[in-house]
């Protein structure tokens, strides 16, 4: 049978482990807010350029609890289990949440294949936007315009418009998945103006979801696999085997 699993609660403990992976442009503006609103958290930054990690303290005044590591950011993840509290914030260009779950599952033994994506489903989404070439993934969201980089994710209506909010993305998302297609959405939450994350202890409950999915076959049916917060999304269809 086909499942649909969402991952929208917010968990209780407090923010004080943080993961940024990527230290360009979006890495350095989470680490510059996240710092000031949550200056007793430990925050880690990892990034596979060294010299890009270390432009990262130009706008820092405290150090002593940033640490940073130069490597592969996704597979330094892959071995943090142990500490289901960390909070991810992915700065870079890749869905993290699928990468994650791919190499995840590749120690295993078990093989994700992209997929096309269900066309039913994309007509149902906001703004749909495409990579030339992959039909396996489709960036959605509810803006067409750009967005403040400073937007606090508002409840009832949107920054920059003041209109009332048509709903919220990752709901959309999880409504619009088709049978016999199963999914996994995540919700990026927002830790600070413009700066969204999630905790690994979804990605580690959506393991063992694709486990789950994989021993009953269903797996084969198709998988969506979101990561969304109010406004923005990605999405991306794969098949295990």
């Amino acid at each position: 049978m086909a499942i649909i699993k969402t991952f929208f609660t917010q968990p209780q403990s407090p923010v004080s482990n943080i993961f940024i992976i990527g230290a360009g442009a979006f890495g350095r503006k989470a680490l510059e807010r996240l710092s000031k609103k949550y200056p007793e958290s430990v925050i880690t930054v990892v990034d596979n350029s060294k010299e890009t990690l270390d432009l990262l303290f130009d706008n820092i005044t405290s150090h002593f609890r940033i640490k940073t590591l130069h490597g592969d950011g996704i597979e330094i993840l892959t071995w943090h289990d142990a500490d289901p509290d960390l909070w991810i914030i992915p700065a870079i260009p890749i869905h993290v949440a699928r990468e994650w779950l791919n190499r995840k599952l590749s120690y295993k033994g078990i093989i994700i294949e992209s997929t096309p994506l269900p066309k039913e489903m994309l007509e149902k989404l906001p703004n749909p936007f495409r990579i030339s070439g992959r039909e396996d993934i489709v960036f959605v969201s509810i803006a067409d315009f750009i967005c403040p980089d400073n937007c606090p994710e508002p409840l009832e209506k949107c920054t920059h418009t003041g209109k009332p909010r048509p709903g919220n993305l990752f709901d959309m998302i999880a409504s619009a998945v088709p049978n016999p297609w199963s999914a996994l959405v995540f919700r990026s939450f927002q830790l600070a103006p413009g700066v969204g994350g999630y905790p690994l202890s979804y990605l580690v409950e959506g393991m063992k979801t694709m486990e789950e999915l994989y021993s009953s076959k269903e797996a084969k049916n198709g998988v969506i696999i979101a990561t969304a917060c109010r406004c923005h999304g990605v999405i991306n269809a794969i098949k295990l085997r």
